[in-house]
């Protein structure tokens, strides 16, 4: 017997036990040292702020999704904004490379392109933003 004590109703708990005896209510594995700070969230929770830092600072380099990514919160749609961003990302910085490196004509033509891509890009990191900051807001045909 150990000096677990269940958090509902104070009846001393084996450490193997994952319920309360008594209640049956779920005991914690370890004794909580203390609530946490500012900043920080509760042990086996994804802190909110990570979270929108992950969904706006990665996208300035071609990765989104990573918000919906952290903690495992929403993997499949993480995925899908990985991807769709990678798809956007990748050819608009080649087509910006090859831009640099053509005539005037061809580099207007592809200036155009290349804010084609811009725009959509911006949208696919806009709906990943909002979906890590707000939830589920907008679904692009992805079921939990």
């Amino acid at each position: 017997m150990s000096a677990r004590r269940c958090p509902s109703c104070g009846e001393p708990v084996e450490s193997t036990s994952l319920t309360c005896p008594r209640c049956f209510g779920e005991v914690p594995r370890e004794a909580p040292v203390g609530e946490p700070g500012p900043g920080r969230a509760r042990e086996g929770r994804p802190s909110p702020g990570i979270a929108l830092v992950l969904a706006l600072v990665p996208p300035l380099f071609g990765l989104l999704g990573l918000g919906q990514l952290y903690g495992f919160r929403r993997v499949e749609r993480g995925l899908f904004f990985l991807a769709v961003g990678l798809a956007i990302y990748v050819p608009m910085i080649g087509i910006f490379m090859l831009m640099l490196k053509s005539g005037i004509l061809s580099a207007i033509l592809l200036f155009v392109l290349d804010g084609v891509l811009l725009l959509a890009y911006l949208a696919v990191a806009l709906a990943a933003f909002m979906d890590a900051a707000f939830g589920a807001s907008l679904r692009f045909g992805i079921r939990r």
